[in-house]
């Protein structure tokens, strides 16, 4: 197309392959079993999240026994609510530092080139995606297994939403999550790094191009997109443990996709063709564009 952008790409630079020894070996063995152990951490880190968020209001518990130590007490709000105890400072700030120190600084840190490169991880390593996808969903796990439930906060409880709100909110979480599985299966070698372990054979990419298949094709951040969505629509409870934990993901989100990543993709990486791409394509709300493209209705000219 006119932008020159391929559906599925790669994620690093060509460089010459290099000769298998017994060290790459192991590191191609590596790779490839802790991406397929991050595919596994993704969907349990997100099913604990679900757990969470809704107070287990789906009875996940007993329904899968077997995982009944990973959530057993995974609740945003406590059960037991204590409304004339006064607002709970103590917990909201206890929330905000383990979001911090166990959420942001381990994920956007491993995400900086200064610090791959300081652990000898560079964009090139075959265990770069791999291992930063493997510390994703356990940090993610982390922050919610360690959540202190504001005492003074309203308990949500699902069962009290009305038809009509679930008509309405539904269809939008949906969709956002389908295009946030759509990452897992359509791009597991974006996400997870799936393919890595056969750099370390010496079968590199030849070159680093802009994806802009779907789910990019949809939203320019498919993840972030998400949880924006999924905690401001999806989740209507709005008492003071929502509006904690959706503030924090929210900063977060801001700050590390539209100020961070974009700005090394705009500065660094793909300069001018990015910019033209999030001229198309919205950061976290479909445009009219990106919506006529993945229901196939574009015009010739209106194309890549």
């Amino acid at each position: 197309g006119a932008l020159d952008i391929s559906d599925r790409t790669a994620d690093t630079t060509t460089t010459q392959p290099t000769k298998p020894n017994e060290t790459n070996e192991t590191i191609a063995i590596i790779a490839y079993v802790l991406s397929r152990i991050d595919f596994v951490l993704a969907h349990i880190a997100f099913l604990s999240w679900v757990v969470f968020v809704t107070n287990d209001a789906l009875d996940f518990r007993n329904a899968a026994p077997s995982l009944s130590f990973l959530l057993n007490t995974l609740d945003v709000d406590k059960s037991n609510i204590d409304p004339d105890g006064g607002i709970d400072y103590a917990a909201a700030k206890y929330n905000t530092l383990v979001f911090l120190l166990v959420w942001w600084l381990p994920h956007s840190g491993l995400s900086r080139n200064v610090v791959k490169h300081a652990l000898g991880l560079g964009p090139t390593h075959p265990l770069d995606r791999p291992l930063f996808s493997f510390q994703a969903p356990i940090s993610w796990w982390a922050t919610i297994y360690l959540w202190r439930p504001i005492t003074s906060s309203s308990r949500l409880d699902v069962t009290t939403i009305t038809m009509k709100e679930y008509l309405w909110r539904a269809p939008i979480v949906l969709t956002f999550l389908i295009e946030t599985l759509g990452l897992f299966y359509l791009l597991p070698n974006h996400v997870f790094g799936t393919d890595r372990w056969q750099w370390a054979k010496g079968n590199m990419p030849k070159e680093h191009k802009l994806i802009v298949s779907f789910p990019y094709s949809l939203v320019r951040h498919p993840a972030a997109a998400f949880f924006l969505w999924a905690y401001w629509v999806g989740i209507p409870s709005y008492n003071a443990n929502h509006i904690l934990l959706a503030s924090l993901w929210t900063v977060f989100i801001v700050v590390g996709t539209l100020i961070f990543e974009e700005g090394g993709l705009v500065d660094h990486e793909f300069k001018q063709l990015y910019t033209r791409y999030s001229n198309k394509v919205n950061a976290f709300v479909p445009s009219v564009w990106s919506i006529k493209h993945c229901l196939g209705l574009l015009e010739e000219s209106e194309k890549w």
